[in-house]
């Protein structure tokens, strides 16, 4: 059959969820790593054939009750079964694709980043499950720069405190909760301190937050 679009696949998945099946799938949220400079070196429509064969590929790996759906762009969902996560990983970690362009047949070996969102007993509504893949992807992509993770209760707490960093920045800028502390340098000929580096700190709560607990985050959202 043909890709799905989102809502076919939320379709899917809740008719998963009413047969007490869906606690053996797995749901992944992916983007085609560096698809932009295929775009970019190339046309639009070859672009387009791309992202065709690659869905053709993937299809052609799923097995008849495992589903993808494309969303915008060239992100896409896909339900697996979870014994074959680890497969399915392999496989979308290396697809080569090869199609016709004005300068003759071009193969490109594709890859994606992709959040991992593994379904439990107790998942009610499908959306849940695209959420949760999602908010892996995330931090897949922007955060530990993997191409895969799956989503947990920490992937769930750090972009939390992700939204919080971002939000209270100005208000905490304005209250002089940023500090500069002083390490020293010295000359190693004379021992003499020939200068010092500032080393920024976050006074919040009570609390001094180091610099990778925040820094990365506000530099992600162009804050800093």
């Amino acid at each position: 059959g043909s890709v799905m679009n989102q809502n076919g696949l939320v379709e899917w998945g809740n008719e998963l969820i009413r047969r007490g099946r869906i606690r053996d799938y797995a749901v992944f949220y992916m983007n085609i790593k560096n698809f932009k400079y295929i775009n970019e070196s190339s046309s639009f429509s070859t672009g387009n054939l791309v992202i065709s064969e690659f869905c053709h590929r993937i299809k052609e790996f799923l097995e008849y009750d495992e589903r993808l759906a494309r969303l915008e762009g060239d992100n896409f969902l896909a339900i697996v079964r979870r014994e074959r996560e680890e497969e399915f990983k392999k496989f979308t970690s290396s697809i080569k694709v090869s199609v016709d362009t004005e300068k003759g047949r071009v193969e490109y070996n594709l890859s994606v980043v992709a959040g991992i969102c593994e379904a439990t007993e107790t998942i009610q509504y499908f959306g849940v499950l695209i959420e949760g893949s999602m908010n892996a992807y995330v931090m897949a992509k922007y955060i530990s720069h993997i191409d895969y993770i799956k989503y947990s209760t920490e992937v769930s707490q750090y972009l939390m405190h992700e939204k919080e960093v971002s939000m209270v920045f100005l208000d905490s800028l304005e209250k002089g909760e940023f500090l500069a502390y002083y390490q020293p340098k010295v000359d190693l000929q004379t021992y003499r301190l020939c200068g010092a580096e500032a080393l920024v700190r976050w006074k919040r709560d009570g609390k001094i937050l180091a610099p990778y607990k925040f820094v990365p985050i506000l530099e992600k959202d162009e804050s800093i």
